[in-house]
């Protein structure tokens, strides 16, 4: 599914006299640190927003509209749409914490508010798939939603810490074109559309030595050959089950912010 990045600009105010010398007022350090936290959130709206039109265009556009409805896809595409929720919102909640401790926004609201983003982001998509004609309002979907965001949650309140992270990873295969206007019309859409190219990851930390935490068990899980999403019309679709080591670049010593991330 998808992931956004938000960047932050710190405010410093001065005020200067220009008669016979530079004198400065200080702002109060609050002042600038709830200035901070309303940029923050200015941003992270502007952010959602530009998803949720992201999101429209590359997978409602092409879509027949009708009322709202429910719908129960609990049995299509092998369960990578269901796995592909509970890892988008785990991840979404993961940054959300990040930036909101980042702002200056405590523990007890950074994990609870900026876990939720991931649940928070994805909900008005459901109202949206209740509008289209060939999906509908999914339970199961709000469920995953819900449980990827308790997951981050869970840990960082229980271990303060993630000792077991859920990942995606993406690779381009021939399947989209031969139905593009489900699974994507080119590769912007595919890797979100695709499910062929998803694989799914659960990554559970081997030890507590600060030395070696970066060194994780990563346990994947993907398909192969599903055209359509019920899956007794994918004769030849079959199930893929991955076991690899797993590199947490935010738990090594290095100074490059990018991969600590």
């Amino acid at each position: 599914m998808f992931f956004f990045v938000f960047w932050f600009c710190h405010l410093g105010i001065t005020d200067i006299d220009v008669e016979k010398k530079l004198s400065y007022t200080s702002v109060p350090e609050d002042t600038v640190a709830n200035e901070k936290k309303y940029y923050f959130l200015g941003l992270m709206g502007l952010s959602a927003t530009g998803g949720w039109i992201y999101m429209n265009h590359s997978w409602y556009s092409y879509q027949e509209k009708s009322p709202f409805h429910r719908f129960d896809d609990s049995g299509e595409w092998f369960g990578m749409d269901k796995s592909g929720h509970f890892v988008t919102a785990y991840i979404l909640g993961h940054y959300g914490n990040k930036f909101f401790k980042a702002t200056g926004f405590g523990k007890n609201v950074s994990t609870w508010m900026g876990g939720s983003m991931g649940f928070l982001f994805l909900l008005p998509f459901e109202f949206m798939d209740g509008t289209v004609k060939s999906y509908g309002f999914s339970d199961f979907d709000v469920l995953c939603n819900a449980g990827g965001a308790l997951a981050f949650i869970f840990q960082e309140k229980i271990w303060d810490d993630q000792w077991i992270k859920f990942k995606y990873s993406f690779f381009y295969t021939p399947y989209p074109s031969q139905r593009p206007e489900v699974l994507g019309r080119n590769l912007s859409e595919q890797w979100l559309k695709d499910y062929n190219g998803h694989t799914h990851w659960l990554c559970i930390a081997l030890t507590k030595n600060e030395n070696w935490k970066w060194l994780r068990l990563g346990l994947g899980y993907g398909i192969d050959g599903s055209i359509f999403g019920k899956n007794e019309l994918n004769p030849n679709a079959i199930q893929q089950f991955y076991i690899s080591p797993d590199l947490d670049f935010s738990r090594i010593k290095i100074k490059n912010k990018f991969l600590k991330t």
